[in-house]
């Protein structure tokens, strides 16, 4: 689709895809172009919940993190979920009921 569309930056993640463009009309065509590509010979549809077309000022939910153009953060959420994680592992931790050995490796 990039070939096609001529879209300079985009993200894609199996079938989550976020594209960038330079105005709203430009997504409103290629949002066509998309739907057109993946309903006929596929046979698939697009969520009409999942799609969103707006500016990118305060980031754009996608996979659990904050997109913008240039930057891509852990959103509130997620942050908050692997904050209690460590925490818990933390506690495990101090409590002796897990050891060094014992932790996730990542």
């Amino acid at each position: 689709m990039k070939e096609t569309l001529r879209a300079k930056a985009y993200l894609r993640y199996m079938d989550d895809t976020l594209f960038f463009g330079p105005d709203l009309a430009t997504l409103g065509v290629w949002h066509d172009a998309v739907r057109a590509e993946v309903e006929g010979p596929l046979k698939l549809e697009l969520k009409p919940s999942a799609t969103r077309k707006g500016g990118v000022e305060h980031g754009l939910p996608f996979l659990g993190f904050r997109v913008w153009p240039q930057q891509i953060r852990l959103d509130r959420r997620g942050a908050r979920r692997l904050a209690r994680k460590l925490r818990a592992l933390h506690r495990e931790v101090a409590a002796g009921r897990l050891s060094e050995a014992d932790r996730p490796g990542w």
